[in-house]
């Protein structure tokens, strides 16, 4: 099964194509969404109900979902068209995991296929399983957020040189003799928070209210601390844990470098604790800042003046964080750290991952590794 949608956006020829795998078939595809215990099943069937659906016209219905949110995507995010002719590819197929804003990412449900992609063709898995339907159930805005965080990726492609160029200078010492596994994961590990947190932060920019997760970026330092002293076959299974917690990790960076730019421009905002409370201004943020998970946004609409004018605070908070985006899409991991620290000292914070914690773990990397060396009666010179 196939479906387009050819629209102009920003003097650009875009299609949407969307397209079950070529190992999956159409009517198979509902059955597959409502597998899961009766009750699951249920709710799924009673969501079918009540918008007039069936399983044989399911698919109907979430492909044109999928290329009405891409579309809308691309459409509030010009950095995604990346060609005057482009293509972009939704291939459907089973199964993977699920998220929440504070946990595991939900870029689990879909995956962007690099290697498969390039400036005028972008190509994004989705996973059709129970956990897509549910957070499907839950609203229909899951598939903006799915396409805008698949997109970020595609439009960051372009621009991390940098970032391939450490990628090659890594491979070409850890060749050499002069890098080691764990300095080498150290490595990813923080280009991981930039290269997933900041697609993860993005899917929340059209609204302008992001999520500050700062039990995940605690629990990212803490594994980070360990790999120096793993051994490659614990660390390659530490490592899976460590790139789920960089997407929240990563996005509550991101999201701070957002509250100093939000602070600088006079743009009022403010903060609530993410379980309970109210929301008070971000001049209070220094008092709470890493001890409980916080949401950030601003008032859609104040007044400000004598002359009774209405400001929309939250368009323009969208419109910053989008402008973030751009500025550091092409940068560096050690950049964007910079960057973070920049950010927690403007605003009287204390950062809870930094430059030092970063150099500590690498140089504990490098003398375990000369180390070893030495103990294999090998010469450390040329480490």
């Amino acid at each position: 099964m196939k479906l387009e949608k050819t629209e102009l956006i920003a003097g650009a020829k875009v299609t949407v194509a969307v397209e079950t795998h070529p190992s999956s078939k159409a009517e198979d595809l509902a059955r597959l969404v409502i597998r899961g215990d009766s009750g699951h099943i249920m709710k799924c069937m009673a969501w079918f109900r009540k918008r007039g659906l069936d399983l044989e016209h399911f698919p109907d219905y979430l492909f044109a979902k999928l290329i009405q949110a891409m579309l809308a995507s691309v459409k509030s995010n010009r950095r995604f068209i990346t060609s005057q002719d482009m293509k972009i590819s939704i291939i459907v197929n089973p199964p993977k995991l699920v998220d929440s804003p504070f946990d595991n990412p939900l870029d689990a449900l879909a995956q962007y296929h690099r290697e498969l992609s390039g400036p005028s063709h972008a190509v994004i898995g989705l996973f059709a399983d129970p956990d897509l339907l549910a957070k499907l159930m839950q609203g229909e805005s899951v598939l903006g957020r799915i396409s805008t965080h698949e997109m970020q990726h595609h439009a960051a492609e372009g621009f991390d040189k940098a970032i391939a160029a450490i990628r090659e200078r890594a491979k070409e010492l850890g060749n050499l003799g002069r890098l080691s596994y764990n300095g080498w994961i150290a490595i990813a590990a923080c280009l991981e928070l930039k290269n997933e947190g900041m697609p993860r932060f993005s899917e929340y920019a059209n609204k302008g209210a992001f999520a500050l997760g700062f039990s995940s970026l605690e629990k990212f330092v803490q594994l980070f601390g360990r790999i120096p002293f793993l051994d490659k076959e614990s660390l390659k299974e530490e490592y899976k844990l460590i790139k789920d917690y960089a997407y929240p990790a990563g996005m509550t960076m991101t999201a701070t470098i957002l509250a100093q730019r939000l602070a600088l421009k006079g743009i009022p905002a403010y903060i609530k604790p993410a379980k309970e409370g109210k929301w008070v201004p971000l001049t209070q943020l220094r008092h709470i800042y890493g001890v409980t998970d916080l949401y950030l946004g601003c008032p859609s609409v104040a007044k400000t003046g004598n002359d009774g004018q209405t400001v929309n605070y939250q368009r323009r908070s969208s419109n910053e964080a989008k402008q973030l985006i751009s500025e550091l899409q092409g940068a560096s991991h050690l950049t964007f750290l910079a960057a973070y620290e920049a950010a927690c000292q403007y605003l009287g914070v204390k950062p809870l991952f930094t430059m030092e914690i970063y150099g500590k773990v690498k140089l504990q990397c490098h003398i375990n590794f000369l180390n070893a060396l030495q103990k294999a009666g090998l010469p450390v010179d040329v480490a």
